[in-house]
């Protein structure tokens, strides 16, 4: 299973296209976050300054609605296989207003193609 990293030099959409172009890897694994109103976006802001600004960590703040993160897998011929929304990273109360969904993880695979499928049917790749 490879895993994408995201680093201060790899933003979260080349991160997902280049686990996209790995043509061998069975599985793709990413941790990110869901925005799909004006306080997930303010909350997530707020909590990437506190947790990464004094590392140096470069701070896009370019969150993704669902719809969005489906439309960028399919666009990268990937779909989730499965995904965790109830990860628990923070205790009771805190969990409130910092997990509510926000974040998840998704195993990403690849999308077969026609062409994909029937070399596999003939045993030719």
């Amino acid at each position: 299973m490879q895993i994408c990293r995201i680093s201060p030099t790899i933003t979260r959409v080349p991160c997902v296209s280049i686990a996209a172009a790995t043509h061998r890897a069975i599985h793709n694994v990413i941790k990110d976050h869901n925005s799909e109103s004006k306080l997930d976006h303010q909350t997530l802001a707020f909590m990437e300054g506190f947790g990464n600004a004094q590392y140096g960590v470069a701070l896009p703040y370019n969150y993704k609605s669902h719809r969005e993160w489906e439309t960028l897998f399919g666009r990268t011929h990937l779909q989730e296989a499965r995904k965790i929304t109830d990860i628990g990273l923070y205790p009771f109360p805190v969990n409130l207003l910092f997990d509510r969904g926000l974040h998840f993880v998704s195993l990403l695979t690849k999308k077969s193609s026609w062409f994909d499928r029937a070399f596999s049917l003939l045993n030719l790749e």
